[in-house]
């Protein structure tokens, strides 16, 4: 048995301490290892998962040895909500193959919490129970009860019917008599019958336990509605607060929301259906003080099947009791598992949240199919099926997809320890995107918050950007602290990597944003800071050539050539013809210019103009709108920086010189940038900008923007 770290990839024979449940991989190496009573192919890798008490379990020898038990905290649970949307991107992506209808279908999935207009609506089991609620009342208020006849000594004032034997019992007990005439006695107390009306009768029991599963069925519908209101408050910001938000960004959000629904429309059923449930929760809460319910001890147990007794069967009231909870126990059934289910299920969550993950990073490249988003202007080119079955020990990374577009191709690999991998022949290092399936602001303590991402960032690997993306709520953000929020939703460039976490999930509307803004920051932004591009000869060009490229290029050590703006058509015609003279003058020298000639015709087969112009074609495609400009539009800057001119969106982008740290860092202003109703608020950029920005932007004193460093961070 070893445990293998997706971090970094290292193989352990123990589980440390204080482990994340996502973080971790476990391999059998033999045949006989149970976890959490369940029997473990051997040489696969499967993630850690729990039990129903939040522990992991390790045997072997058919349970004769223990090998461990681990608590893992609570927080580390993902909710049963989250676990089932995930899930539903674990079904959607098991049937990808190299069929490409099936990757097409695919890329035109949503990333938005699936069947939210289902979800937002009352469930079967709440018409039901809004139905049949004038029957659970009745039934609590006047309750059937079983009628026990007690025999009890009581006085005589309070004597109704008086017991058998009480005669007998009454002349052997002086203390009862009253008085003694000549031929009788007068009674002070007798024996008599009491009636008493038991309530703990089983159709009783059934009706509290029934309102006891109730309040937990309505208390987790709400929390779920919850999740979906927020998101869909979220869409209804950005329609209500139009002017706050940069106007691509509020195109593309539109775009993604209006593939799934009105936003007006259904917050309101959303709203009808949470004022449904809590009013059915408020009186279910009611009816907890009644006297049926009090008489029913807590720890009262009612199996799932109930038994069909006369009352269930012929009163008017119980029989929809024994309905109701008929409907309630079809849907605990689907939530009570066993060992072998859990196992199944946490695999196709942390797998499913795999799947979420490679969704955002495919409609990034690809966008929407329409005109508000069309992703980086890539097209998938499908290679092979994105193999959920686990993967042998000894495979190497697994090749999904490519995209090809105008900045080249880019390769998409699933790693054998479940991270993605995009490789670029333009970017000098891969980026690695890690998907951790656990929620990183469950936690109520800020500074384990603080120690967990010191500890997961001391462990990625530094011969390539990486960036980790984490379940996590608005809601649970909004609670820490500034300084923590930024943390938690950032890119930082720590000796020229990239390393940075983002929180997405189905509910959260801007996941999409934050997964783009990575991938661009990894594409656009090392591209630019490349700038100069160099190119590598091997040959020795001659000057009176050489002067043909003055303004564009920079020569160093007579090999290298640092390329700082294009050629325009006129000097490479000249370039070209002055070339084709000094190939004819050292052709006519015979054999004392042979050497010579051979340089000048390996010139020629170089096409070195065009070489160079390619070299820089990169750096003039628009970041925002994708649009390929003229490469004379690409302008030097001091610094060996750069600033380019989008003429169909208005954008901006390139490098600017910091005077702090003597460094360029990388921009993109889009039009509109300098609008004073945007907020520059660093907690929202995302929100504002969404993908389209490197450098953070700032307002200055004076009210012009500016862009902070990405090295120093100084304005």
């Amino acid at each position: 048995m070893k445990f293998v770290n997706r971090i970094t990839g290292q193989i352990f024979n123990q589980l440390p301490e204080n482990a994340l449940l996502g973080e971790w991989l476990i391999i059998n190496e033999s045949d006989n290892l149970k976890v959490n009573d369940v029997l473990i192919p051997s040489n696969l890798r499967f993630y850690l998962w729990v039990n129903n008490s939040n522990n992991i379990h390790l045997f072997s020898d058919s349970q004769t040895q223990n090998l461990g038990n681990i608590k893992i905290p609570k927080w580390q649970i993902a909710s049963d909500i989250l676990r089932e949307s995930i899930a539903y991107f674990y079904y959607q992506s098991h049937n990808l193959n190299i069929n490409q209808d099936n990757w097409k279908n695919w890329l035109n999935l949503s990333p938005l919490v699936p069947e939210i207009n289902a979800k937002i609506h009352l469930q079967t089991l709440e018409i039901d129970l809004q139905k049949q609620w004038g029957h659970l009342e009745n039934v609590c208020r006047r309750p059937r009860t079983y009628l026990k006849m007690e025999t009890e000594k009581l006085a005589i004032s309070r004597a109704k019917k008086i017991a058998n034997g009480a005669i007998e019992h009454l002349a052997s007990h002086s203390e009862d008599w009253y008085r003694r005439n000549f031929n009788s006695v007068k009674p002070n107390k007798l024996l008599c019958l009491v009636r008493e009306d038991l309530l703990n009768i089983y159709e009783n029991q059934v009706t509290a336990k029934l309102i006891d599963n109730l309040l937990e069925y309505i208390s987790r519908r709400i929390a779920e509605l919850k999740l979906i209101e927020n998101e869909l408050k979220e869409a209804m910001n950005f329609s209500d607060e139009m002017y706050k938000v940069h106007w691509k960004n509020r195109k593309r959000i539109s775009s993604l929301w209006g593939e799934q629904f009105n936003a007006k429309e259904r917050i309101l059923e959303l709203e009808e259906t949470l004022k449904e449930l809590n009013d059915k929760k408020r009186k279910l809460l009611g009816l907890i003080t009644t006297d049926l319910y009090k008489a029913i001890p807590k720890q009262t147990y009612v199996p799932m099947t109930l038994k069909r007794t006369n009352i269930f069967v012929n009163d008017q009231h119980y029989k929809y009791i024994d309905l109701l909870w008929r409907n309630w126990s079809k849907w605990k059934t689907r939530q009570i598992k066993n060992p072998q289910q859990f196992f199944e299920e946490y695999q196709q969550f942390f797998q499913g949240f795999e799947a979420f993950c490679l969704l955002l990073i495919c409609k990034t490249f690809c966008g929407n199919n329409d005109n508000n988003d069309q992703g980086l202007n890539f097209e998938p080119i499908f290679n092979q099926d994105l193999k959920h079955n686990q993967q042998d020990t000894n495979n190497q990374n697994n090749l999904l997809l490519s995209f090809q577009g105008l900045l080249g191709k880019i390769d998409l690999y699933l790693s054998k320890n479940r991270t993605f991998y995009l490789s670029s022949d333009l970017i000098n290092q891969d980026l690695c995107l890690i998907p951790l399936g656990i929620n990183l602001t469950g936690i109520n303590d800020e500074k384990e918050i603080n120690n967990i991402l010191d500890k997961l960032f001391a462990q990625v690997d530094n011969s390539c950007h990486n960036i980790i993306l984490y379940l996590g709520t608005k809601e649970e953000q909004n609670l820490l602290s500034k300084n923590l929020q930024n943390r938690l939703n950032n890119i930082l460039i720590q000796n020229n990597n990239l390393t940075g976490i983002f929180p997405v999930n189905p509910f959260e509307i801007l996941s999409l944003e934050r997964v783009a803004y990575t991938i661009k920051w990894w594409l656009y932004g090392n591209l630019y800071l490349s700038y100069p591009p160099v190119l590598n000869l091997s040959l020795q060009i001659p000057d009176n050539l050489l002067t043909y490229f003055h303004g564009c290029l920079t020569i160093k050590n007579n090999r290298e050539l640092n390329i700082t703006a294009f050629i325009s058509n006129e000097n490479i015609n000249n370039f070209n013809r002055e070339l084709t003279k000094e190939i004819k003058r050292v052709e006519s020298m015979g054999k004392q210019g042979r050497s010579q000639l051979a340089e000048l015709r390996n010139i020629q087969n170089h096409d070195l103009p065009n070489q160079i112009n390619q070299l820089i074609q990169p750096f003039t495609i628009c970041p925002v709108c994708n649009h390929q400009e003229d490469l004379k539009n690409i302008e030097k800057l001091n610094n060996h920086s750069f600033q380019c001119h989008c003429s169909q969106c208005g954008s901006s982008w390139g490098t600017k010189h910091c005077g702090n740290c003597d460094k360029n860092y990388p921009f993109i202003a889009v039009q509109g940038i300098e609008n004073k109703e945007l907020n520059y608020n660093p907690l929202n950029l995302d929100r504002v900008f969404g993908r389209d920005i490197l450098a953070i932007p700032t307002r200055k004193d004076d009210h012009n923007i500016g862009f902070i460093c990405c090295f120093c961070g100084s304005k």
